[in-house]
């Protein structure tokens, strides 16, 4: 069954994804064969920080729209799972994964 895996990185989560990408790719190689979606916090990352991924099926969407403000940045980064799978996920099925997973 196709799926697309989205994962939303901030600072914070950023080194997570960094030491967590290396295990998902060695034990969880369904995960690589599968469109990766990450959505990254904009205002505090810049694109070429996911550099490192490398994945044969990756988009990078910048997160949040200009203009949307957040109380703080845990509602901004669950937030974007609410907003970013409908619009730029092309499987019928998609799946959340954090970066400590």
């Amino acid at each position: 069954m196709p799926f697309t895996t989205v994962v939303g990185v901030d600072f914070r989560t950023l080194q997570q994804l960094k030491m967590s990408h290396v295990t998902w790719r060695k034990y969880a190689p369904e995960l690589w064969a599968r469109p990766l979606l990450i959505f990254y916090d904009h205002k505090v990352l810049s694109e070429c920080e996911l550099d490192f991924l490398e994945h044969p099926q990756l988009t990078t969407l910048p997160w949040p729209p200009d203009g949307c403000n957040y109380a703080n940045q845990r509602e901004k980064m669950l937030s974007g799972f609410v907003h970013v799978p409908p619009r730029f996920v092309t499987t019928r099925w998609w799946m959340k994964l954090d970066t400590d997973a």
